[in-house]
């Protein structure tokens, strides 16, 4: 494997010009990126010169969709990748200027948790994915988690998924959202072996909720929403004398 040579946002900066040549995705990788490309033949090629693997477009029932894929792997290594790992903000920006369509919602696809960056460059990156993201989902954790994140600057519904893989070491769970103009309605599911190999709903994630959905209003509907209405109560007060403060 090809060490970790990234120390600094200076060398990620570096590491990531668009005319280097990036070991880590060519190299490292290369199983990996030869299977995709085959798998994906004519349809699309993955980056190996990019942390942004690939990014695709496509409408279905008058919804425009963006899927920005996110290669977090690059920089792994062992069991110590925690806030280690590099997605280089050169490349983050680089897609910005490609989805400034407003009618288009934009899916970020990521393996790790932001967390797991190395903290020269994890806030700054993950501001800059929010800002073109609408929709940020990863795993890793093999844990089952959603939530609306606003940022400094941007807004995102975050999904965490479980794992959906060929053992049974961990549980076998995933999210299926279903999307609107104005809301993500997220269902658990999760697969059964036994007594029927079987994928069915995970009821232990929202228990109360109908249906055992929830629905969630993304950010851009948010945004978009006239503000509400409040009342408010005028307060006069006079002060003389230097004890006023």
């Amino acid at each position: 494997f090809l060490a970790r040579t990234l120390t600094s946002i200076e060398s990620s900066d570096d590491y990531f010009k668009e005319e280097t040549d990036q070991l880590h995705i060519s190299s490292k990788l290369k199983n990996f990126v030869n299977w995709h490309d085959n798998f994906f033949a004519g349809i699309r090629v993955f980056s190996d010169k990019s942390s942004i693997g690939y990014v695709s477009y496509f409408e279905k029932n008058g919804i425009k969709l963006r899927i920005s894929g996110l290669n977090t792997a690059s920089f792994c290594l062992d069991e110590s990748d925690q806030g280690k790992l590099w997605l280089g903000r050169r490349c983050i920006k680089s897609i910005q200027t490609k989805i400034s369509v407003p009618e288009t919602f934009s899916v970020t696809l990521m393996h790790h948790p932001f967390d797991w960056l190395h903290e020269e460059e994890r806030i700054i990156t993950t501001n800059l994915v929010r800002e073109c993201s609408d929709f940020v989902l990863r795993g890793h954790l093999h844990e089952t988690d959603v939530e609306n994140v606003a940022g400094i600057n941007a807004s995102a519904l975050h999904l965490a998924a479980g794992a959906t893989y060929q053992t049974e070491r961990w549980p076998n769970r995933a999210l299926f959202g279903t999307l609107n103009s104005t809301e993500l309605r997220v269902t658990a599911i999760k697969y059964e072996k036994s007594p029927k190999a079987i994928w069915t709903i995970d009821t232990s994630v929202y228990p109360r909720d109908r249906d055992f959905t929830r629905t969630y209003p993304h950010a851009r509907a948010v945004c978009s929403a006239p503000p509400p209405i409040q009342e408010q109560t005028a307060v006069s007060s006079a002060a003389t004398g230097p004890s006023a403060a």
